[in-house]
């Protein structure tokens, strides 16, 4: 089904891409699931969750309408690319019910990656281009999935482009909100309302180029059946590590350093970092032998790069909202 705002409740609205926007515009589609306990039959979840989950989401949109918007690309011009909002934009929307074991797919145990695969939905192929050249891309899908009796997931695809995590975890956390209170209740967005204002971001029309001319080339490299490869034969598990364990970690840290000074006392993010890198390095190893395997031989250092992103809101000048 399609889902779109209320008719009329959003005017139609163009959306410039930023610097820190343009360089999303060849990332692959974003997914996401997220579980719920729901231990109902199948047919509670058709006649009452299925339709306050639409009804919450075209409330939700009301807000977060880039997310139902178009990326539209000039292909005959230079002009930007841009986000395009017009009345009717709708997002996909996909009720399925499965006959996995809910208990099994949230586990913390190993387990093929591509058990989650049928739980997310694809994004609708791009339209063809206009007639003034323009093609437009889906931003957002979403898919509802059964688990009766037992718990119900919602996957999510979405173009990095439009949102980054936080955002989206934003609008997520917002139509919960919203689908919780049975409708009648926008108090949540109305305390944290998403900001949409691309003027408050500086243009750097020379750098944007530069940009867009790198990105450009990059393109043809990122295809789907890359993608397929890449997420084939992989397992998925998840490792948590407590309290205790953390408290483990820093004093052995602490006694590895003896009578060194330390200025600041590692953090709990500091020595679970470390915990993390240092096992992905050493789990990958033979893979980067056999990858690269000349390097090794002939003595050379292997670099390789452990990346954390962080938000930068708040640390431009000005700020910007953290919304």
């Amino acid at each position: 089904m399609r889902i779109s705002p209320p008719r009329g409740s959003v005017p139609a609205t163009s959306l410039r891409l930023t610097l820190f926007d343009i360089s999303w515009i060849i990332c692959h589609p974003i997914q996401r699931v997220f579980f719920y306990d729901f231990p109902h039959s199948s047919s509670h979840f058709r006649q009452t969750t299925i339709p306050s989950l639409a009804d919450s989401l075209s409330l939700a949109l009301i807000h977060f309408y880039p997310l139902t918007a178009r990326l539209v690309t000039p292909t005959l011009s230079d002009e930007r690319a841009r986000i395009f909002y017009s009345d009717g934009d709708s997002v996909s929307l996909t009720v399925a019910e499965t006959g996995l074991q809910f208990d099994r797919v949230i586990s913390d145990l190993p387990s093929d990656v591509e058990l989650l695969h049928p739980l997310l939905p694809k994004l609708p192929p791009d339209d063809r281009p206009n007639s003034e050249g323009e093609t437009s891309s889906p931003l957002l899908a979403v898919k509802v999935t059964l688990f009766p009796n037992s718990g119900i997931c919602i996957g999510f695809e979405f173009r990095h482009v439009a949102a980054d995590g936080l955002a989206f975890n934003h609008f997520v956390k917002s139509w919960a909100s919203i689908c919780k209170s049975g409708g009648g209740d926008l108090s949540w967005v109305a305390k944290s309302p998403p900001c949409h204002d691309r003027e408050l971001i500086e243009e750097h029309t020379e750098l944007e180029n530069s940009l867009l001319k790198t990105i450009g080339n990059y393109a043809s490299h990122w295809d789907e059946d890359s993608r397929r490869r890449m997420l084939a034969n992989k397992v998925r598990a998840t490792f948590r590590i407590d309290g205790e364990h953390i408290k483990r970690m820093k004093a052995s840290l602490a006694n590895h350093n003896g009578s060194s000074k330390q200025s600041t006392p590692a953090s709990a993010f500091t020595v679970a970092s470390a915990l993390l890198w240092t096992s992905l390095t050493r789990s990958r190893e033979p893979e980067f032998v056999a990858a690269s395997s000349d390097k090794f031989n002939s003595g050379e250092d292997h670099i390789d790069c452990y990346v954390i992103l962080v938000d930068c809101r708040g640390r431009l000048k000005p700020k910007l909202p953290a919304t």
